[in-house]
């Protein structure tokens, strides 16, 4: 048995932990069901598992650790609107997002917004020969030692937090008071080449490019190099490394980030990894090439960066709707997308596809529902193009 698919029917009762015997298991979908009780432990031995959705039953207790060992081979994960509780494992949330976790109002830890898990259990009631701190029973020495030392790990988190935001302020003052001795001085000499220097850089600082389809800028640490494309961001390399940021998704290629910059703009940052891309020469060859592709359901590369230790960083337009994937999967139980809706994505696209392989002469090679996203109309957007290239 490869896959089992029985989700939105009436089936109640619990999940059998005698599924773990279908070692050869790839797939696991029964959501939208009335199925209860909990989630089988032993479900993490199925080391082959690519997909296991139950999301919109009625399952309690607390997500199984074990699920955390299938981290690397689950490229679909989904148990919201159920009644689960307690921790979410990390490496699940780190890959799958709150969506994959919404709709359990007793889950914690698995977004800024959900619920905070508490630093320890619950003592279990104090027994008669147990220490006390107070002649009527008060708080025991253990119980005292752990607020402590929650007390001392939220202090060092603080000073760490302080630390940080106040390194980023010294920089962006050290580059502001440059700025203003660099614009001192090219008053004081009324040359033509100052005149033109002073134009250029005004252009590039509207995400408009002199002459070239390509600005470059220096910035950041010692080494590092920020290659803008065409389009409507306009931000600095040290803008883009002290962008607060969270992770979204991560993929063969690399790790996704939601960033926040200065002004307020958020854009989607791919750190790509560092041992499977190409030479620096080679890598920005290809990623001009790519730079320059610009259709209504491509996503278009904005900006990339190489710093001085190897990482690189492309920078993309942040799509608000996420991807097609959450829309077909990670909507609440029995909520349909309409057929407009399914064939606006679906022709688009086909477009983007279209121009992508006979005009750009590129094959995307990793097309999935998770790299199809949607704007703010909803129209789809095709990422991940020619990551193979770099």
């Amino acid at each position: 048995m490869i896959s089992i698919f029985l989700a939105y029917n009436s089936l109640d009762g619990p999940v059998p932990g005698s599924l773990a015997g279908l070692t050869k298991l790839q797939e696991l979908r029964l959501a939208g069901n009335s199925i209860n009780g909990s989630i089988p432990g032993n479900l993490g031995s199925l080391n082959g598992l690519k997909a296991l959705d139950l999301a919109g039953n009625n399952l309690t207790g607390e997500i199984p650790a074990s699920l955390a060992r299938l981290t690397d081979t689950l490229q679909h994960f989904n148990v919201s609107y159920n009644n689960l509780s307690g921790a979410v494992p990390a490496s699940l949330a780190h890959k799958f997002g709150p969506p994959s976790f919404a709709g359990n109002i007793l889950l914690c830890g698995y977004s800024a917004s959900s619920p905070p898990c508490p630093l320890s259990p619950s003592p279990a009631p104090a027994s008669p020969d147990q220490e006390l701190t107070g002649p009527r029973g008060g708080r025991t020495k253990k119980e005292l030692i752990l607020i402590i030392g929650g007390i001392a790990v939220g202090a060092l988190i603080l000073l760490s937090l302080c630390c940080i935001l106040l390194c980023c302020c010294i920089r962006k003052m050290s580059r502001s008071s440059g700025s203003s001795t660099r614009a001192r001085t090219s008053k004081q000499s009324a040359s033509k080449d100052a005149a033109a220097g002073a134009a250029g850089a005004a252009a590039a600082g509207r995400g408009e490019k002199p002459g070239t389809s390509e600005a470059e800028s220096g910035g950041g640490e010692v080494g590092g190099k920020l290659v803008h494309f065409d389009g409507p961001l306009a931000f600095t390399a040290d803008d883009l490394l002290c962008a607060t940021a969270e992770i979204m998704g991560k993929s063969t290629y690399g790790t996704v980030y939601k960033a926040t910059l200065e002004d307020g703009s958020l854009v989607a940052v791919k750190r790509l990894r560092e041992k499977i891309t190409k030479g620096h020469k080679e890598f920005e060859a290809e990623a001009a090439a790519l730079g320059k592709i610009r259709h209504p359901n491509l996503l278009p590369l904005r900006a990339y960066y190489l710093g001085p230790k190897g990482e690189k960083l492309l920078v993309f337009d942040y799509m608000p709707n996420g991807s097609l994937s959450a829309l077909l999967h990670a909507r609440a139980p029995n909520t349909p997308v309409e057929w407009p809706a399914r064939m606006t994505v679906a022709k688009g696209t086909a477009r983007g596809l279209a121009y992508l392989h006979d005009d750009a002469s590129i094959v995307h090679g990793n097309l999935t529902a998770s790299n199809v996203l949607l704007d703010d109309g909803s129209s789809p957007k095709i990422a991940d193009i020619g990551l193979g290239l770099l």
